[in-house]
């Protein structure tokens, strides 16, 4: 399993006031909000720890059908590479690419995952059943959709 996410930090910046009085605590545990707080680029941090748990979400949605995301139930753990988010015991590996216009996180299940993630363009996706996935040698694969303002993502795993 795959998941992804992305967040363009121009439009974050004009969609969500993330320095309003009790912003952090509705979405991130007190560990998370000490590193955003104590980041050089406070914006960065916390979408990146964002991205890290919606495409852990990604996932979690896909196997076992839940539609509600709480993001105080996934813990994110960023000391080494890959990061970890925790859901319900289980860890989740997720690796993030940051710069000034956008932050990306791919979330997998086992950390070997990551040496088969490859990206796949828009006209690749096939829905089914409201999830995407692409094709190869004639089978249906899992892949992750991810996109906000001008910036597209899609990933799979080769199998």
């Amino acid at each position: 399993m795959i998941g992804n996410d992305v967040v363009d930090l121009k439009l974050a910046k004009v969609e969500s006031n993330w320095r309003r009085p009790n912003y952090l605590k509705k979405i991130f545990q007190k560990e998370e909000q000490h590193f955003i707080l104590d980041s050089e680029c406070a914006d960065i941090a916390i979408w990146t720890l964002w991205s890290q748990k919606e495409a852990v979400y990604k996932i979690i949605n896909r196997r076992e059908g839940i539609r509600k995301f709480n993001p105080l139930s996934f813990q994110c753990y960023t000391e080494k590479l890959p990061n970890i988010v925790l859901y319900e015991g289980i860890s989740y590996f997720v690796k993030t690419m940051a710069n000034n216009e956008f932050v990306h996180s791919i979330a997998v299940i086992k950390q070997s995952d990551f040496s088969r993630i490859f990206h796949l363009q828009p006209a690749e996706i096939i829905k089914d059943d409201c999830f995407p996935f692409f094709k190869d040698s004639g089978r249906l694969f899992p892949a992750s959709v991810s996109h906000h303002g001008k910036y597209y993502f899609a990933v799979g795993l080769k199998s």
